[in-house]
């Protein structure tokens, strides 16, 4: 392991970036000379061929977007419970303003106060629900970084 010059990461990166053609260079000498079994041409042509269509596997840091992806199933639960517990005195009737005979009072009635009230429930509960989601983002994803959305986890 060579610390001190740094010689060893730079080795690492070039053999990163040269592992296709030492793969297509291994496996030519390999076919070349194999004891066990004799290829003909026409098989390692094959061979060869097969071996060139293989495309890059694309690595990098998504350990962020695991760590999201593992604890966000716990987190959902607790903010629909907590956007339920926001939203449930919309639905309440208040003694005290006497609102309930006010309602009846009305020429639509209860019927247009229900739907008012569902609308704003839905509305108010779904931009709830995206700020936490986003805030829940941010918090998890801010000491990783948000590179790597697209590799693989």
């Amino acid at each position: 392991m060579n610390c001190g010059t740094g010689m060893g990461l730079w080795q690492a990166d070039e053999e990163i970036n040269s592992f296709f053609e030492n793969r297509i260079r291994t496996i030519k000498r390999r076919l070349d000379e194999s004891i066990n079994f004799n290829y003909t041409e026409s098989e390692k042509e094959r061979f060869m061929k097969k071996a060139e269509e293989l495309t890059e596997l694309r690595v990098g840091f998504s350990e962020g977007w695991k760590n999201l992806n593992r604890d966000m199933g716990s987190f959902i639960p607790l903010s629909l419970i907590m956007i339920s517990i926001m939203i449930m005195p919309l639905f309440a009737d208040d003694a005290q303003s006497k609102m309930k005979e006010l309602v009846q009072s009305t020429k639509n009635g209860k019927k247009r106060l229900d739907l008012a009230r569902i609308t704003t429930a839905f509305g108010v509960g779904s931009v709830l629900y995206f700020a936490a989601v986003m805030f829940y983002f941010f918090v998890k994803m801010i000491p990783f970084g948000f590179s790597g959305g697209g590799e693989y986890i």
